[in-house]
Order: C-alpha cells, then sequence, then structure tokens
C-alpha cells in the first residue's frame, strides 16, 4: 500500500467541442435533430459511470459545459465542455481517455436514450 509521499496521484484535464446542427426545437422532428447537448449530457455521464465503477481507483469530474446557441427553443448546435480525470494509476485514466486528441463520430441513433437520434454529431477530445 502507498502512503504519504511515495503516493503520485494523476490529473489530466480534456477539452471536448461536441458539434451537431442547431435547428428550431418546434418544427425539427426529433428522429432528424443531431443534438450536441444530448450527447454531451451521456459523455457526462460516461465519466460519472467510470468513476463509480472504479470504486475509488478513478475520480472525474466535469466541471464546464458552454452550450451554443444557449436558447430554449433551439437544438443544441455545439457544446464545450472541460473534465479532469484523477488515478493513482496512468493506465486506468488511459482506459477511458487515450493521451491524444482524438475524434469521435456517433452514429446516428446511437444515443436514443440521452435522446440523440439524429444526424451525426462529431465529438473532438483534446487534453
Amino acid at each position: 500500500r502507498l502512503v504519504g509521499s511515495e503516493m503520485c496521484i494523476r490529473d489530466r484535464r480534456y477539452a471536448a467541442s461536441l458539434t451537431g446542427r442547431a435547428s428550431h426545437a418546434g418544427t425539427t422532428p426529433i428522429d432528424q435533430r443531431s443534438d450536441a447537448l444530448a450527447t454531451a449530457a451521456a459523455l457526462v455521464l460516461a465519466v460519472e459511470r467510470e468513476a463509480r465503477e472504479a470504486d475509488g481507483a478513478l475520480m472525474g469530474t466535469v466541471g464546464r459545459m458552454l452550450v451554443e446557441p444557449n436558447v430554449p427553443n433551439v437544438v443544441p448546435g455545439r457544446v464545450e465542455l472541460a473534465f479532469e480525470l484523477r488515478s493513482l494509476d496512468d493506465e486506468r485514466i488511459e482506459l477511458f481517455a487515450p493521451d491524444h486528441s482524438s475524434e469521435i463520430y456517433i452514429p446516428a441513433g446511437t444515443r436514443k436514450s440521452a435522446g440523440f437520434v439524429g444526424e451525426e454529431v462529431t465529438v473532438h477530445v483534446t487534453q
């Protein structure tokens, strides 16, 4: 067991940019939406889920989110968020968020439970 100065907590901060398509909420059918905020919500929950399932070996927090256009009757077309992961084990962090920039294409229909059922949303993550 590591104690005191032998312990070294690693932390990594990430910025994620999610790009969908802004559209009028009243006239865009749910199956044709490209909702960046719904996908961001899924990412927030994924960070929390991974931390919970790690049973104390990983800490994760999404601490900042900017939604555009930030209007109640418009499907969000862009979300910027920042999250941090902490662990004693670099490999634990690497499993969840690789140590490099990545772009993830989320195919249409994959986030139905989070409200994302339309077109693709691009997620760009940088450390």
